[in-house]
C-alpha cells in the first residue's frame, strides 16, 4: 500500500470585486433615451429604478458603489442592492453579501453575508457558492463544516469556477470533507483547473504528479474526461 500522499498548500482566498463582471444586461430600455455612450445616465437609471425595474435598481446599486456617473456613496449602494436582491435579482444578492462581509455601507455582519450568498447561489451564482465554500471551510460566518465546504465548492466548480476547482481537488487530496484521501478526483479537479487559467492550480499539480504512480495518473485523466461533462461554461449559470 502506498504511503498517504502529503500536500500542505494552503487554499487560495480570493476577494470577488463588488461590481460584477458578467451577469444581467444593464437596462437598456424604459425611456429609450441613451447617452451618446451608449450608456445609460443616472437620471435616466434612477427613473427606471423608482418604477420598480429590478434591473435597474441593480445597475443603480452599482453605480453607488463604484461612483459611476454619481458620487460613491455605499449606503445608498446597500439600499439599491437590497431592493433589488429582495425582488430576486442573484447579481444584487451577490453584491450584497459582500457589502456585509466588507463592511461597506454597513458594519459587518457576516451573518447577513452568508445569507445572501445562499440566495445568490440558489439562484445559480457560482461565485456566491466558492464564498460559501471558503465561508464552510474556515468557519468565518458559518459553523465549520468540511464536508459542506465541500460541496459548495463543487457546486461551483462543475459551474466553471477555477478556483473553487482547485479547491476541490486540495480538499480532496487532503481528505477532507470525504472519508480518506481521493488523489483521482484530486487530480482531476487540479488539472481542469489548471486548464481554466490558475497558474496555482498547475504549480499544486505538479507537486501531485511527483508522487502519484502511472495507473493513478491514468485514472485521473479518465476521471477529468467523465468530470468535464458535468462542468457549465465559466462564470454564472
Amino acid at each position: 500500500m502506498r504511503p498517504k500522499i502529503i500536500f500542505t498548500a494552503l487554499l487560495l482566498t480570493t476577494l470577488v470585486a463588488c461590481t460584477p463582471t458578467a451577469g444581467p444586461t444593464p437596462p437598456t430600455t424604459g425611456s429609450g433615451a441613451v447617452s451618446s455612450s451608449g450608456k445609460l445616465s443616472y437620471p435616466q437609471v434612477l427613473v427606471m429604478a423608482l418604477n420598480e425595474n429590478h434591473d435597474a435598481e441593480f445597475e443603480l446599486g452599482a453605480m453607488f458603489h463604484d461612483g459611476d456617473g454619481i458620487d460613491q456613496d455605499y449606503a445608498k449602494a446597500l439600499e439599491w442592492y437590497t431592493k433589488a436582491a429582495q425582488a430576486g435579482n442573484r447579481q444584487a444578492a451577490f453584491n450584497l453579501a459582500l457589502m456585509y462581509r466588507n463592511g461597506e455601507g454597513t458594519s459587518v455582519n457576516l451573518d447577513a453575508a452568508h445569507g445572501w450568498f445562499v440566495r445568490a447561489s440558489d439562484a445559480g451564482d457560482v461565485r456566491a457558492a466558492f464564498h460559501l465554500g471558503q465561508m464552510s471551510y474556515t468557519g468565518q460566518g458559518a459553523t465549520q463544516d468540511f464536508e459542506k465546504a465541500l460541496q459548495y465548492y463543487l457546486k461551483s466548480a462543475r459551474g466553471g469556477f477555477a478556483d473553487a476547482q482547485m479547491n476541490a481537488g486540495v480538499m480532496y487530496v487532503r481528505g477532507e470533507g470525504v472519508p480518506k484521501q481521493d488523489v483521482i478526483n484530486a487530480y482531476a479537479w487540479l488539472k481542469i483547473a489548471s486548464e481554466n487559467g490558475s497558474t496555482r492550480a498547475a504549480s499544486l499539480l505538479t507537486s501531485l504528479n511527483a508522487q502519484l504512480t502511472e495507473q493513478q495518473k491514468t485514472e485521473g485523466e479518465a476521471r477529468m474526461v467523465e468530470l468535464k461533462k458535468e462542468i457549465k461554461s465559466p462564470g454564472l449559470t
